[in-house]
């Protein structure tokens, strides 16, 4: 084939085979359904009464030390994939004089926090991954589960000796420049006043649990806990499932597009199961839920819900109460937008 037979294939525009404008509207559609004119006032702050959601139910005890006052090159604020790629690229270019700040009892950022059941991530996990050829680590799937996704960020702490310069279970409380000394001073809750000359912010949103700001929230009697906190040693099992110790709980799952939780509920409990599917979610998406949901649950029913109602929340629980005779043990709500706004009410009688 000639020059100018290649660059004539090359040019060739391929067919399309759907109407691109009316997949741009669809898309504007279902954004606008996820818009919200309260914006962050339909969450609750993480404080006060509700501070316990924070509590790292991971870590067996705290780290006791004294506050540091020294200075480093480089302090480095989170430890998850972006905190520990910088800390990496630091140390491959022989620069050891960094410090990584990390909240959490362990390196993995969102995924030392996320661990509830069917957590995954939707990325292919070799795009996803960083330095997989250094580490010669490969993922078993193409979309890895949270708990592969956790083990990996071990793999790179102990490649790069990462835990030689982290403080875990220390959060940064502020960083300010001082113009005179020409030097960053960070200041965290462990009362540390650190000093470098480069600060990384590699601290993700993803890392502070929301809550929906539904009247009466915090009423609920039983146990209590944020999806982001899992509390396996209430539930039993791990983030494969096996949740033994929910059987013959009475369940009420209220969720929109993320499925991986619901489904994983369902498939594990066996009393009076029934599924709440928000309508932020479209409707083909309601639908396969529903369908995902009922598959897995010969005696579960299925409601649909809108998330922004007060009146449509109290109808739910009106026409559960018909069909159950009573209200559940359990409420799983996921009544915003992404993962980060599920919580968990589960009742211990």
């Amino acid at each position: 084939m000639d020059k100018t037979n290649i660059d004539s294939k090359h040019n060739q525009q391929e067919e399309i085979t759907f109407n691109p404008d009316a997949l741009a509207e669809k898309y504007l559609l279902e954004r606008d359904k996820r818009l919200r004119q309260d914006g962050n006032d339909q969450y609750l702050e993480v404080k006060g009464d509700f501070s316990y959601f924070v509590e790292d139910p991971y870590t067996d005890e705290e780290i006791e030390r004294s506050p540091l006052e020294d200075e480093v090159e480089v302090v480095i604020v989170g430890g998850g994939f972006g905190g520990m790629l910088a800390a990496a690229r630091l140390r491959e270019a022989g620069i050891d004089d960094f410090r990584i700040i990390e909240k959490g009892g362990d390196f993995g950022g969102t995924w030392y926090w996320n661990r509830y059941p069917g957590a995954s991530c939707d990325i292919e996990s070799y795009i996803y991954f960083p330095l997989l050829e250094e580490t010669g680590f490969i993922p078993k799937q193409k979309y890895t589960n949270a708990q592969e996704t956790l083990d990996y960020c071990h793999v790179l702490s102990k490649k790069y000796n990462l835990y030689e310069n982290v403080c875990l279970q220390t959060e940064v409380t502020s960083t300010e420049w001082d113009e005179e000394i020409q030097r960053w001073i960070i200041h965290t809750n462990k009362q540390d006043r650190m000093k470098a000359k480069y600060v990384v912010h590699s601290n993700g949103p993803l890392n502070k649990p929301k809550l929906p700001a539904i009247t009466g929230i915090n009423d609920f009697k039983g146990h209590t806990f944020h999806t982001s906190r899992w509390d396996y040693g209430y539930t039993g099992g791990n983030s494969f499932g096996n949740l033994s110790r929910l059987k013959d709980k009475k369940i009420a799952l209220i969720t929109g597009a993320t499925r991986g939780i619901g489904l994983a509920i369902a498939k594990e409990l066996a009393k009076n199961k029934f599924i709440v599917i928000g309508t932020g979610t479209s409707k083909a998406s309601q639908s396969t839920l529903k369908e995902e949901f009922l598959s897995n649950n010969i005696e579960g029913k299925a409601y649909v819900l809108d998330i922004k109602s007060q009146d449509s929340i109290k109808q739910l629980f009106d026409d559960i109460s018909k069909d159950y005779s009573d209200t559940p043990d359990v409420l799983v709500n996921n009544a915003g937008i992404t993962n980060d706004n599920l919580l968990i009410r589960m009742d211990d009688n």
